[in-house]
């Protein structure tokens, strides 16, 4: 099955966000490949002003040119231009495939990084992620990619129907963005305080 029926429920989630600020607190995830042919990163904060939210606010995917691979230098640069630019709490990662990259960024570290378990928790984020798709409670500015990595997507259920996990519906198709963005999304909910509401504007009343 199709991890969303429609695509026209993710476009539903979408708003005008404000440019992320160097203040607000955010989850970094990374997520490739297999084959090391895709290579995707997205920034997560929580909503500016709704509680219970959770934004997209940054999201790449870095695809080698015909028969080249990957320039690891140059990705490595820009996730420490990203840690430098935003204030990344955390940099979350798939540990089966990036540990070369996590041990090249930790000579020099800029964040906090956290594997990121893809047995139970990735069965839950992946879960949570489509709930908060369907409930609205996820927001994003639009990114094309990320758009198309979520339509490749399929789920596959567990037995009981509680989890699921996101899968390729073809081998060809990409759903790295998809991926990285359950586990930021999952861990933005975890550790990212919740915006502050606004206090009430109390008026005088007239008799």
């Amino acid at each position: 099955d199709r991890f969303l029926a429609s695509i026209a429920l993710w476009d539903a989630c979408q708003e005008n966000l404000p440019p992320l600020d160097g203040h607000t607190p955010c989850i970094l995830a990374m997520d490739a490949g297999e084959s090391n042919d895709t290579f995707a990163t997205v920034i997560v904060s929580r909503h500016p002003s709704r509680v219970g939210v959770v934004s997209v606010r940054y999201a790449r995917a870095y695809v080698p040119e015909a028969g080249q691979p990957l320039d690891f230098d140059a990705i490595e640069r820009d996730i420490r231009d990203l840690c430098a630019r935003y204030a990344v709490t955390e940099l979350t990662y798939d540990p089966m495939l990036l540990g070369q990259m996590i041990r090249r960024l930790k000579q020099k570290p800029v964040t906090v990084y956290t594997p990121f378990p893809q047995g139970a928790a990735r069965l839950e984020a992946d879960k949570k992620l489509l709930d908060a798709i369907l409930q609205r409670q996820i927001t994003h500015g639009g990114d094309e990619t990320l758009r198309e990595h979520l339509d490749n997507a399929d789920k596959k259920v567990d037995d009981e129907g509680r989890r699921l996990r996101i899968v390729k519906r073809e081998y060809a198709k990409k759903i790295d963005l998809a991926v990285a963005l359950s586990m930021g999304a999952h861990r933005a909910e975890m550790l990212l305080p919740e915006p502050e509401e606004p206090e009430e504007s109390y008026g005088y009343q007239t008799y």
